[in-house]
Parts: structure tokens; sequence; C-alpha cells
């Protein structure tokens, strides 16, 4: 119902709401992105010990599989990108004593050599081609993204747990009434 008081404004705007660090899905989603090409600097240092030249190829096609697969999901699962983000910084701060990866990719490359002996004669090369680049990097890539959503997602989980635990203890010695 409109007021008629001659001192009262037609349209009040609403105060500005201070930025955030991710006001926006693209902004999130932008991070992500940096934070995972960062965090590839160790798992291609360490490619280098079992890729060969031409190896690269996979390797470098694996990395845009991925990155593409991750935006992807964070398109269509927004309620992600936080949970991504933290992991992310989380694994690549792991990246100072790479045990994460040094362990993701091992397993990689034993799963990607295995899948290979079935297809190739057992006198193949001791380095990887295009295809072993491929998934291998894939593999160890689909590892670590996941490792970094659990990793993201463990905060919000503890805190939840937290709060129940906090809720039950309450009921339990009659402290709510």
């Amino acid at each position: 119902m409109p007021s008629n008081a001659p001192n009262e404004p037609a349209h009040v705007e609403p105060p500005a709401r201070p930025a955030k660090v991710m006001d926006s899905p693209e902004d999130g989603r932008l991070i992500w992105s940096i934070l995972y090409g960062l965090n590839t600097v160790v798992p291609a240092l360490l490619a280098t010990i079992v890729v060969g030249s031409l190896g690269w190829l996979g390797v470098s096609l694996a990395i845009l599989l991925l990155v593409r697969l991750g935006l992807r999901i964070l398109v269509r699962h927004p309620e992600m990108i936080w949970p991504a983000v933290v992991g992310a910084v989380l694994v690549g701060l792991s990246q100072f004593c790479p045990i994460l990866q040094i362990f993701a990719g091992g397993y990689a490359i034993g799963l990607t050599k295995w899948l290979l002996s079935l297809v190739v004669s057992s006198d193949q090369q001791s380095k990887l081609g295009i295809m072993g680049g491929f998934l291998a990097t894939t593999f160890t890539g689909l590892e670590l993204l996941t490792i970094s959503i659990v990793l993201g997602r463990l905060p919000r989980g503890l805190l939840r747990l937290l709060g129940r635990i906090k809720s039950w203890r309450a009921e339990t010695l009659g402290l709510r009434a």
C-alpha cells in the first residue's frame, strides 16, 4: 500500500553490500582454473621421469580435458565451487612435500602400464607415449581432483558434526528447554 506522506522518498535503494572474494560463480570458476594450473606444476615435473617426447602430447590433452571437465561440473553444480577452491588450495599446499602427488602418480602409472600391457606387446618402451601419457595424466588428475573435493568438503562437514555433537550434548544434559 503506497504511502502519501510528503517527506517519504518514492523509492529507497538498498544499501550496497560489500564485495566478496567470490562474488559470482564465474569468479569461483576463474579462481579454480588458476589454482588447477598451479597444481599441475609438481605432477608435470614428476611426469618428466616416465613420459617420452611424444607422451607430452597425451599429457597436454589430458590436462585440457580435466580442466574442461572440472569447469563443466562447476557450471552444473555451483554449490561445489567453494569446496573445489578450498580443496585446490589444500592440494596445492601439499606440493611443498609432494607425497600425495607421488602416490597418486605412481598408482596411475602402474594402472596405465597394466592397461597398456593388455593391448601392446610386452617389449614396450620404458617411457610412456601419447596414449600412456594421456591415461596416466587422466588417472592422476582424477585422483587429485577427487581428493581435492573431499578435502574441500571437510571443513563444512566437521562444522556440521561439531554442531550436532553440541546439540546432542545440550539435549542429553537437559540444557535445552
